[in-house]
């Protein structure tokens, strides 16, 4: 049978944040009865198994379905500083304009994140033709929101993270918070080849010193096999433990139930404060990109983000103030998680709406 729906994403590289989009991602579709219309854009997936046990697979060309859908995630950004000459822009947008006329499909857009745009002139023009060329866009932040309002487009959403969609949490069986203090801190790292690279490496290392003076438990985690090999040989080289995901060797819930043990996260990936936000527990981004300070700037507490920039010192006041004020902290994650579960919800409601109108 033909797909109706073909869904871009990076769900084949063994990255579990995204595999935690794909697995809300299939969870939304089947709730909507279109499991078998659907076919994610890969040759497999990584984690083709619990919620997206029976996903479709394959690449059709984005003329032979009704709808191409980008599905969670940054899917468009640029973080270079080289700047592009005047033919050099002349020929992308003519590019990019081709590729909008050659298109017969309808677009649209869930739960996705755009930018940064550094300069990266092709990233912005092409991201702008696929964003003009949607008929319905959701996207999880109010930086995105923006960039959808300055291209004036017509149907587009703020709403949030489709892992705060609430079928996806009940699936993952989240608890209310027991704790009232850290005990077990997660450090949760990424590869980063922009700027100062994993300068910021070392510096967590030797914070991970310091709190184990002061008693705390740490354990530091890697969310890809694939990208995080840099970090990993980082860690090998410092002779420092970690956990890693590993789809051979965990089920989604077993390598979650590994984070959930943890009382406070400081993160370099953005989907560790989505799911600290699930788990109702503090979190600090190391903010590397605008996505993770953005998230922070959500809980109304500087001590949710920490500069790479800034001192060892810094961060170790940070991790001691909410230690301080754990339990208010908690209140206000509370608040913050139901805000954002609200508005993926309506914004899941308004898809399916578009739905029922756009796919016959």
């Amino acid at each position: 049978m033909k797909s109706k729906i073909l869904i871009k994403g990076n769900f084949s590289e063994g990255n579990f944040g995204d595999d935690a989009l794909l697995l809300a991602c299939h969870q939304f579709l089947t709730k909507l009865g279109l499991d078998d219309d659907t076919v994610y854009d890969c040759d497999e997936l990584y984690y083709p198994r619990d919620l997206a046990a029976n996903a479709n697979v394959g690449s059709p060309s984005s003329n032979d379905v009704q709808l191409v859908l980008y599905a969670g995630g940054t899917q468009f950004f640029s973080f270079t500083s080289k700047k592009s000459g005047f033919i050099e822009k002349l020929k992308i947008r003519l590019s990019a304009y081709k590729w909008m006329i050659n298109q017969r499909s309808k677009y649209a857009m869930i739960g996705v994140g755009l930018g940064p745009f550094n300069n990266g002139i092709k990233e912005d023009i092409f991201a702008s033709s696929i964003l003009k060329k949607s008929s319905f866009t959701w996207v999880r932040d109010q930086y995105s929101y923006e960039e959808c309002r300055s291209l004036n487009l017509q149907n587009y959403h703020l709403g949030a993270d489709l892992c705060f969609l609430s079928e996806f949490q009940e699936w993952c069986n989240f608890k209310i918070n027991p704790a009232n203090n850290i005990k077990k801190i997660g450090v949760v790292l990424r590869h980063w080849k922009y700027e100062e690279g994993n300068a910021y490496v070392n510096k967590l290392i030797e914070l991970s010193e310091l709190l184990k003076k002061d008693n705390f438990e740490l354990e530091f985690y890697l969310f890809s096999d694939k990208e995080d090999v840099a970090v990993e040989n980082l860690l090998l080289e410092h002779k420092v433990g970690f956990i890693k995901w590993d789809a051979k060797i965990f089920s989604f819930k077993g390598f979650l139930s590994q984070l959930e043990s943890c009382d406070l996260f400081i993160t370099a990936r953005f989907h560790t404060a989505i799911f600290s936000t699930l788990m109702y527990k503090p979190f600090i981004t190391v903010g590397l990109d605008q996505k993770l300070t953005y998230l922070a700037s959500q809980f109304d507490n500087d001590c949710f983000n920490w500069d790479p920039k800034d001192s060892v010192d810094v961060l170790y006041n940070k991790v001691t103030s909410i230690n301080k004020n754990y339990n208010s902290l908690k209140e206000n994650i509370v608040k913050t998680k139901s805000q954002m579960e609200i508005l993926s919800n309506d914004a899941g409601i308004l898809f399916r709406d578009y739905l029922k109108s756009n796919l016959t």
